[in-house]
């Protein structure tokens, strides 16, 4: 199994592992449990984890929803680098601080 799951993400787009990683690190920025968020999104939370590992895409109303409940922008999640670098961490006060 352990083989399915890597070829699994290393179907999923650049993209779409940048925009999960960054909405994992917003959500542990802010303190918010994965169980929290995904009851608050309507959905389970092995789910969530999945978006948040990108293993499933997200919707842009989940993405809404849960800019509104961690009390950030929505543009927090897309920004013009993320191509070119993963999120390491977010501040409380919503600054991205990245590896680069």
């Amino acid at each position: 199994m352990k083989g399915f799951r890597h070829s699994r993400q290393s179907m999923q787009s650049e993209e779409t592992l940048n925009l999960a990683a960054r909405f994992r690190a917003i959500r542990l920025a802010r303190g918010v449990s994965l169980r929290d968020l995904a009851e608050q999104l309507g959905m389970t939370y092995q789910n969530l984890s999945r978006m948040e590992h990108g293993f499933h895409r997200f919707f842009a109303t989940d993405l809404r929803n849960a800019a509104e409940f961690m009390q950030v922008p929505l543009e927090l999640f897309f920004t013009d680098d993320t191509k070119r670098r993963r999120v390491k961490s977010v501040t409380l006060a919503g600054e991205v601080r990245d590896n680069a």
